[in-house]
C-alpha cells in the first residue's frame, strides 16, 4: 500500500503517506514525488519566504517604475523608450497571473475589494516563491551532480 514517513515541520513531526511509484520512480517530476517534495519544501520555510518578498519587492517595484515612465510621459518629459517597455515587461511578467484574474472576475461582475486585490497580489508572491525555491531545491542538485559527471 504505502509507507509512512515523518518529516519535521517547524518543532512538530508531520506525517506522509509515501505511495510506491511506478516505474518511472526515478522522475523527480512524478505526482507522487512532487507532491512529497512540495511538503518537504514547507519545511525549508526561509528559502520560501525569502524568495517570496524578493518577488513582492520586485513586483511592487516593477510597478512604480512603471507607473513612473508612463507618469513622465505623460507629463511631457523625456522617457526613453526602452527603459518604458522594461518597466511594463517586468510588470506583465512578476505580476502575471493577477491581471489575468482580476479580469475574469470583472467580467462576470464581482469586483474585489482592495483587500482582496492585495491578498490576490501576496498570494502571486507565494507561488512564485514556491515555484522559485522548488526549482532551487530540485533542479540546483541535479545540475551540480550533472556537472560533476562530466
Amino acid at each position: 500500500m504505502g509507507q509512512v514517513t515523518q518529516i519535521l515541520w517547524g518543532n512538530s513531526p508531520t506525517y506522509l503517506l509515501a505511495v510506491p511509484l511506478p516505474d518511472d520512480s526515478a522522475n523527480p517530476w512524478s505526482p507522487v514525488t512532487f507532491t512529497l517534495g512540495f511538503a518537504a519544501m514547507l519545511h525549508r520555510t526561509p528559502l520560501f519566504l525569502t524568495c517570496s518578498s524578493i518577488h513582492f519587492a520586485a513586483a511592487i517595484s516593477a510597478f512604480a517604475w512603471s507607473f513612473s515612465a508612463s507618469s513622465d510621459a505623460f507629463d511631457g518629459r523625456e522617457v526613453s523608450w526602452l527603459g518604458r517597455h522594461i518597466a511594463s515587461a517586468a510588470v506583465e511578467v512578476l505580476w502575471f497571473p493577477v491581471p489575468a484574474l482580476a479580469q475574469a472576475a470583472r467580467s462576470i461582475g464581482y469586483h474585489p475589494s482592495p483587500l482582496t486585490q492585495w491578498l490576490l497580489l501576496l498570494a502571486n508572491s507565494a507561488l512564485w516563491g514556491l515555484v522559485v525555491a522548488l526549482l532551487i531545491t530540485r533542479l540546483w542538485p541535479a545540475a551540480r551532480r550533472a556537472l560533476q559527471q562530466k
